[in-house]
């Protein structure tokens, strides 16, 4: 089971936030979307979190950790700060991590 952990509210990086949703994926998780079983997040379903924020403010983090165990135990010793820390500790920035996302639809202007 993907672990989906909403944080609000805490200062925790520059430029990050005010919202987020943390997702790590374990390994049960990598083998059935790569068998083609899709996740779904149904964020209606987080009572944490202020549904009337607009989705700018939203910030999403996706993560993997072979044991859900691991992340626990990071969380019953140190908490949220322990755990971004954990899920972030070999972030590597690249030039195009800051672009806007790119639509994979065709589009409707330029010929197919």
């Amino acid at each position: 089971m993907a672990l989906v952990i909403p944080i609000e509210g805490i200062d925790f990086a520059p430029g990050r936030g005010p919202t987020a949703i943390i997702v790590i994926f374990t390994e049960e998780n990598l083998q059935r979307m790569l068998a083609g079983d899709p996740f779904d997040m149904q964020l209606r379903n987080f009572h944490t979190i202020d549904h009337d924020k607009p989705i700018h403010d939203l910030d999403i983090i996706v993560a993997y950790e072979p044991k859900e165990e691991t992340i626990r135990r990071i969380m019953a010793e140190g908490g949220i700060v322990a755990l971004l820390a954990h899920v972030e500790r070999n972030r590597i920035h690249q030039q195009d991590d800051a672009l806007p996302p790119k639509s994979v639809k065709p589009s409707k202007l330029r010929p197919q």
